[in-house]
């Protein structure tokens, strides 16, 4: 994502032997410090924010594709916002 960071890809590389350490620092970010997952809302946000000024039609379609697979889990609501 452009607009946001995914923290994983940064410490992922750090955890190559183990994934005992790597689940370890995963719940740090996600219980302790309360940095949530990605989500839906996430992605309709990285779209309307590259809408005006991105050509890179790949990225955008891996975008699409990562909305694709999460709409089982959206709610009716989320699910509105994208239309």
């Amino acid at each position: 994502m452009k607009t946001k960071y995914p923290l994983q890809s940064l410490y992922e590389g750090y955890f190559s032997h183990g994934n005992a350490d790597r689940a370890y620092l995963t719940e740090f970010f996600k219980k302790t410090l309360l940095i949530p997952d990605v989500n839906a809302d996430n992605f309709l946000e990285e779209l309307k924010t590259l809408k005006s000024h991105c050509t890179d039609f790949d990225y955008i379609n891996r975008l699409y594709q990562s909305i694709d697979r999460m709409q089982p889990e959206m709610t009716s609501t989320t699910v509105a916002s994208f239309k």
